[in-house]
């Protein structure tokens, strides 16, 4: 009886160890989360794979049976809609914040409202703000500074961050609204100048986490959230001009 037990041991081992725990994360997360992934894999030797994309894609792929294990997004209506659904093991808990950023060719030298109105700027790039959080939250600086109407004839719309920071990498636009973990990346931050879109004019962009139901890796679920609230990881974020909770 004991070759059949150590057996199914043995195979449960092997079938842990084979598994990668699928973490669901908003564009704007990839670059500092790449990092964060490899200093995890090495500390844990558990296996992930990032999805990124909108959030509210993300949202719709998890209603619709994506098998993630965790879901991080900028926007709370996404994750609390999965938690009133059933779909994720517990409410939405803030974990970081981030901050709108513009980039631009040009070097920004005056008050950035002022700096966008005196540009002449052709293409400026935003994250769809139907589908991205800080494609929303520049939408709502743009118009709280009555800029909104103004630029509409201008703005080249992304899907997602990613997609923005593609037109900045690429030049494809003169000037964007991404965000700070773009600004601090080694890919784009020497390219062109960057300013925060912050202070009194706009406030943070929370980041919210829960681990779904869907996870068949509970306990490396808990794990990575566990390690994204420690020391390496806030650290790590800090870097990329995220602002941490105590």
């Amino acid at each position: 009886m004991r070759i059949p037990l150590i057996l199914g041991l043995f195979l449960m081992s092997v079938l842990c160890e084979g598994q990668k725990l699928r973490v669901a994360i908003a564009s704007s997360l990839l670059l500092p989360f790449q990092e964060i992934e490899e200093q995890f894999e090495a500390k844990h030797n558990i296996d992930i794979e990032l999805i990124s994309g909108s959030s509210g894609s993300l949202t719709t792929q998890i209603i619709n049976g994506a098998p993630y294990d965790l879901f991080i997004s900028a926007n709370k209506d996404f994750p609390d809609r999965l938690f009133v659904e059933g779909l994720s093991t517990s409410e939405p808990e803030v974990l970081f914040s981030g901050q709108v950023y513009l980039w631009s060719e040009k070097e920004i030298t005056t008050e950035i409202s002022q700096f966008i109105i005196e540009g002449d700027f052709r293409r400026i790039a935003i994250a769809n703000p139907s589908l991205a959080p800080f494609g929303t939250t520049a939408k709502a600086w743009l118009v709280r500074a009555d800029l909104w109407a103004g630029l509409k004839s201008k703005l080249v719309f992304g899907n997602a961050i990613g997609q923005v920071n593609h037109y900045v990498f690429t030049k494809a636009v003169d000037a964007a609204f991404s965000s700070n973990s773009a600004a601090y990346s080694d890919q784009l931050k020497g390219i062109g100048h960057w300013y925060p879109v912050s202070g009194a004019d706009i406030s943070l962009v929370p980041y919210f986490a829960v681990v779904l139901k869907s996870s068949d890796t509970q306990k490396s679920s808990n794990a990575f959230m566990d390690y994204l609230s420690g020391s390496e990881s806030k650290d790590l974020l800090a870097k990329y001009g995220f602002v941490v909770v105590d």
